[in-house]
């Protein structure tokens, strides 16, 4: 059931109580001053909502403003952000609404009309588009993947369907070398068609701190797992309340994780994708696309992401998000292949996936956080 926070007086929450109860909406009601939100629930909803935290606060509020928060918001920490939060309900966005999978901060009625759709006709059918602010229309299951090498059953003798289509081109033997050449890619803006939301059966859910040797596993195959042991020590450890909030997984109907993904700030500075991958054995089921979908919505843009040629599908979907092909010869201190990887590309790829990627400069913020230090954070 939904749950509507709201404050009486407000008029904005008034009109979403009206368009509440004109679509015939089941919820639950919640007083924003009487029973303000918790920092325990602040911290859970931050990751469902996909904003920054400061988007939050109530800025047109006059605690807001007798608080000075304008000018110092900016130097605090997200956690000092959510606990200020915690102290008065008067100082939180409203109003929200909540479900088990998501968080809608503030009213727009085009945002909030696409959750009632899903929820009057029994199943998700619409996914609201954060950047387009309109509601998307969701294709049939089966044409999540068009492509033909997609849809295929995978050879038992292959561990993904990367590795099939590069075997089934002959280039087998070469895989596991071009899978330490580098590329890197950055969206501006994202492309509203791309969204879907996930096929029946499956769930969205973070991943929880006695999980982590799972999401080891699910990200890299066991011969890199201390490989990605040493990158969570070198990047994560030292922030693991951050990432335990941001990492998510998808869930089968026995709440196994079968797909991981990761949105982070990397270096302090910049959004970034990471650790996108799902278990081969579910792959073909429009999962990685909906992952991209829930981890992508309402994010702050531009936002990049590094991946290797042996991830020629996962490439295409980025590419199908907004995603462009950086082609400066280096970012950062890593040397990008892009001139290496072109022809392989072309060969894998289906002739209208590789002639639909696009590519662009890398933009300034990007190459100046990617040397702020000597490991590289994405």
């Amino acid at each position: 059931m939904l749950t509507f926070i709201h404050y009486a007086k407000c008029t904005t929450c008034k009109k979403a109580k009206i368009l509440l109860d004109s679509h015939q909406a089941l919820y639950k009601t919640r007083d924003i001053k009487s029973a303000n939100p918790s920092y325990d629930e602040l911290k859970e909803w931050l990751p469902l909502s996909g904003l920054p935290v400061r988007k939050f606060f109530n800025s047109s509020g006059q605690l807001y403003r007798s608080l000075g928060l304008k000018d110092k918001l900016h130097s605090m920490s997200e956690d000092d952000c959510l606990r200020l939060l915690a102290t008065d309900g008067m100082l939180v966005k409203r109003p929200l609404l909540i479900d088990d999978n998501r968080i809608l901060v503030g009213f727009n009625k085009v945002e909030w009309e696409s959750v009632f759709d899903e929820y009057n006709n029994g199943k998700p059918e619409r996914l609201l588009d954060g950047c387009c602010g309109k509601p998307l229309e969701i294709a049939p299951a089966g044409d999540r993947n068009s492509d033909n090498a997609a849809n295929a059953a995978p050879l038992d003798s292959y561990r993904s369907k990367d590795h099939e289509a590069f075997h089934l081109k002959g280039l087998g033997d070469s895989y596991e070398k071009l899978g330490s050449l580098n590329l890197f890619m950055q969206c501006k803006n994202l492309r509203s068609d791309a969204f879907r939301l996930l096929p029946e059966g499956y769930s969205f859910r973070l991943c929880r701190r006695d999980e982590l040797e799972t999401w080891k596993r699910i990200v890299a195959e066991e011969q890199y797992v201390d490989l990605i042991t040493k990158y969570y020590n070198d990047v994560y450890a030292a922030h693991e309340d951050e990432f335990f909030k941001r990492c998510v997984f998808v869930c089968n109907a026995d709440d196994k994780p079968i797909a991981s993904c990761l949105v982070w700030r990397s270096y302090g500075l910049i959004y970034t994708i990471g650790w996108f991958r799902v278990l081969p054995e579910y792959e073909g089921q429009g999962i990685g696309r909906a992952l991209l979908s829930k981890v992508l919505h309402g994010i702050s843009l531009p936002i990049y992401l590094h991946t290797q040629p042996t991830s020629m599908r996962a490439i295409k979907l980025y590419s199908d998000f907004g995603f462009r092909l950086i082609t400066d010869p280096v970012v950062g201190h890593r040397k990008n292949d892009l001139d290496e990887c072109r022809s392989l590309l072309s060969a894998i790829l289906p002739m209208d996936d590789f002639s639909s990627i696009q590519y662009t400069k890398a933009d300034d913020a990007l190459l100046t956080a990617a040397l702020s230090r000597e490991i590289s954070e994405f």
